[in-house]
């Protein structure tokens, strides 16, 4: 057959004949670099990729960057950083700093993340950092702006400084026209207050706290025991109480009566809220609860019992028959390779392992069971998943500060761990995964591990001195950061 024709007399089917959305939709399973050579056919190619191949990329691999603002990078600069900062997830390679010096004393710190905010309760404190751009297609920069005060704005029934420390943060929430953002605090007395963020352009005074503006409270009983923990979603705030009472306020302004569940009689750790179930970490047998999340509020009984399945060794009867805690849960983001995200349950286990159940299977034994021979008895008091592909499950440890990761796609071969700047002897007690960042919490500090391409050192804040996974891998860093494979 001749090269030009073939045997209808038609011209042959060749890359650059085939319609553009047929083009578009190739774009959309081949990598990075494939589609960077695919713009170098030809001019008609290189505009079509620049101007949609980019973007069809993107559509099909999401990553969660809340932080970094990469809707208002080009859709070139979005695919480059999401591509080197996997590689870097991938080669453990990553510059780490803490935010800010140590505060005094032992906290259980909790942070909360928007696109414009780094927001860290400290006992009955709130410190805000706020996020700007850096320039174009660049990371965004971290500076502090103002320490909030929240317990000299509220009067606390028991009169006690340690009950007035915070125990539970929600999402930072966008104030309507004229007014500002807003953020839900949980603290030990049972109390919950709205509290008013200032604008980034108000300027506090320096290194003094201010006290905070509270737009609307709500209290708990006081036979509900104090607040453990509280989770929020698109306005709604889940509360769980030590004495295992659940309650699920249906707005942030708090005018209606809040649903009520009592989860158990044992010990309530940790909530996940979303917006079809309810996910209450207990100490209990099965301390694991899924509750439907309905219009009315939470159903009166658990859709789901899960317990933990040791690693298919123990008989599941004598699984779930003994107990545990479960302190720490969360669901994947968009882009999670492993199942749908609305149906994944990710959680921290007091036996030091971190499980993921798949609520579709309809099995209370766990799917995927995690852990580090090296921390095994050590508790998993936090957890959360993004980074590379998606596909890190990273959990913060009760000792040392130790932080380990896994990669869902291959948890038996890729499991890593790191400590947090300074060494502390401390839990990790909060953290937070993006696609290429991760903020954790210790009881003295907080700290970021940065896996992107253009890391450096002017996007934060200055803490102790700056560390690095790689004595070269970026200009101005000499000191390794303590890390170590879970296999040999």
């Amino acid at each position: 057959m001749d090269d030009a024709t073939n045997e209808e007399g038609n011209k042959p089917f060749t890359l650059i004949t085939l319609p553009a959305d047929v083009l578009l939709l190739i774009c959309g399973y081949l990598s990075p670099r494939s589609i960077a050579r695919l713009s170098q056919v030809c001019q008609n190619l290189n505009v079509l990729v620049n101007e949609l191949g980019w973007w069809t990329y993107l559509q099909r691999h999401p990553r969660r960057s809340t932080s970094l603002r990469r809707a208002d990078w080009s859709a070139r600069a979005q695919v480059r950083h999401q591509y080197l900062s996997d590689r870097a997830w991938k080669n453990h390679s990553f510059i780490t700093q803490p935010i800010d010096f140590a505060w005094r004393g032992k906290r259980h710190p909790i942070l909360s993340l928007s696109a414009d905010r780094l927001v860290v309760a400290v006992g009955s404190r709130l410190i805000v950092y706020s996020i700007s751009a850096a320039g174009r297609d660049r990371p965004t920069k971290l500076t502090k702006h103002c320490t909030l005060d929240i317990s000299s704005s509220s009067r606390s029934p028991w009169n006690s400084m340690a009950l007035t420390d915070i125990t539970g943060l929600g999402c930072v929430e966008p104030g309507l026209v004229g007014m500002p953002d807003s953020i839900v605090v949980a603290q030990g007395d049972g109390s919950l207050r709205e509290v008013a963020l200032p604008s980034n352009t108000y300027q506090p005074p320096p290194d003094k706290p201010c006290d905070a503006v509270l737009r609307t409270t709500a209290s708990q009983p006081q036979s509900s025991g104090s607040i453990q923990s509280m989770s929020s979603y698109r306005g709604n705030n889940l509360t769980l109480s030590s004495t295992g009472m659940a309650y699920l306020y249906g707005g942030s302004t708090f005018d209606t009566s809040p649903s009520l569940v009592q989860v158990s009689c044992a010990k309530g750790w940790s909530t996940h809220l979303t917006s079809s179930w309810a996910a209450l970490g207990t100490s209990s047998p099965t301390p694991l609860a899924i509750y439907s999340v309905t219009p009315s509020g939470l159903s009166s009984h658990p859709i789901a019992r899960l317990h933990r399945s040791i690693d298919h060794l123990v008989p599941s009867a004598q699984a779930s028959a003994s107990p545990s805690a479960v302190y720490g849960i969360t669901s994947p983001p968009i882009g999670f390779p492993a199942g749908s995200p609305d149906q994944i349950v990710v959680s921290g286990w007091f036996d030091g392992k971190v499980r993921l159940h798949d609520l579709r299977d309809g099995s209370p034994k766990a799917n995927l069971v995690m852990k580090d021979p090296w921390t095994a008895t050590d508790a998993k008091y936090c957890v959360s998943v993004g980074g590379g592909g998606s596909a890190q499950v990273a959990a913060g440890s009760s000792f040392h500060s130790v932080v380990c990761v896994w990669d869902v796609r291959s948890p038996d071969k890729s499991g890593w761990s790191l400590h947090t700047p300074g060494n502390d002897r401390s839990p990790v007690y909060s953290l937070i995964l993006e696609g290429s960042r991760m903020w954790c919490a210790t009881e003295s500090r907080v700290c970021v591990f940065d896996f992107g391409p253009d890391a450096i050192a002017s996007l934060y804040p200055s803490g102790l001195p700056r560390l690095s996974s790689n004595a070269h891998h970026r200009e101005g860093y000499n000191t390794q950061a303590s890390l170590y494979n879970h296999l040999f």
